[in-house]
């Protein structure tokens, strides 16, 4: 990791981490450097032509196109036109999560219904979803 180049901004505050940036540049290029930081960046671009550099990998986004920075990923975003609207959104990465499932899921499963496709082995705890081949022995 390049701790030099770690964005040391805070971004909102210590009970509210998540911040909103509005970039609206007319007729200038610029260029935001190469950084990092520990919270999860979605970049959305509402107008013009940005250009986004991810990893080293680069990328020309235009209206509607939208980027995802994880955590740690060295990148930057500039414009050479210098036309250009843009959103950032950042904020740490455990504000999003994702459950394969819900108590209707852990219902099914408790009460015997299973899907065709997937088998189910379940607790009062949880449901652990597995391919059906790995209980066919």
């Amino acid at each position: 990791m390049y701790f030099e180049l770690k964005e040391n901004k805070p971004h909102g505050t210590k009970d509210d981490p998540f911040s909103t940036y509005h970039i609206k540049n007319k007729g200038r290029s610029f260029q935001i450097p190469v950084h990092w930081h520990d919270e999860l960046e979605i970049i959305y671009v509402k107008s013009g032509f940005l250009t986004v550099s991810i990893s080293g990998e680069s990328y020309i986004g235009k209206a509607g196109d939208a980027f995802v920075v994880s955590p740690g990923s060295l990148h930057l975003m500039g414009s050479q036109t210098g036309t250009v609207d843009y959103f950032t959104f950042l904020f740490p990465l455990k504000y999003i999560s994702f459950f394969t499932d819900d108590m209707f899921s852990r219902l099914q499963c408790l009460y015997g219904k299973r899907p065709v496709k997937m088998v189910r082995r379940c607790d009062q705890n949880h449901v652990n979803i597995r391919r059906r081949e790995e209980f066919l022995v």
